[in-house]
């Protein structure tokens, strides 16, 4: 819609108000200022305008398309996501409190004792001069 099918008033007023909005010292120093043809330099304005007026509605129109798509996309993705994410939490709690893992921690901690203890018990064996000669 903003592609140059509105009147171009409508983009003058725009421009307008962008121009007050960002420049209101420069406006009144361009009003103060007025040179010898007005008709032709109002005539300048106008079309300044204009040309801002249009350019800010386009603007404003792409900025509104990317929200309403990135909110688009985010209205598709986070609901998903946001299951995933109680789903593993749920998951991680009943591990917490599954027996299996107190099960794994204990078969963990044998594990490491029995290792220690081979450890110990080869040390000696590893440790005697020409052990390694016998290969």
């Amino acid at each position: 819609m903003l592609d140059g099918d509105l009147p171009a008033p409508l983009y003058a007023v725009v421009g307008l108000a962008d121009q007050v909005t960002s420049t209101t010292r420069d406006l009144v120093t361009q009003v103060t200022n007025v040179p010898g043809s007005l008709v032709g330099e109002a005539q300048r304005q106008y079309e300044s305008l204009v040309e801002r007026g249009q350019s800010r509605s386009v603007e404003i129109a792409a900025e509104r398309a990317v929200r309403e798509r990135v909110s688009r996309f985010e209205d598709r993705v986070a609901p998903g996501a946001g299951r995933a994410t109680a789903r593993i939490n749920e998951r991680r709690k009943k591990w917490r409190h599954s027996p299996t893992r107190r099960r794994t921690e204990s078969a963990r901690a044998r594990a490491r004792a029995a290792a220690d203890r081979l450890a110990q018990v080869n040390s000696p064996v590893l440790a005697e001069p020409g052990a390694a000669d016998h290969s």
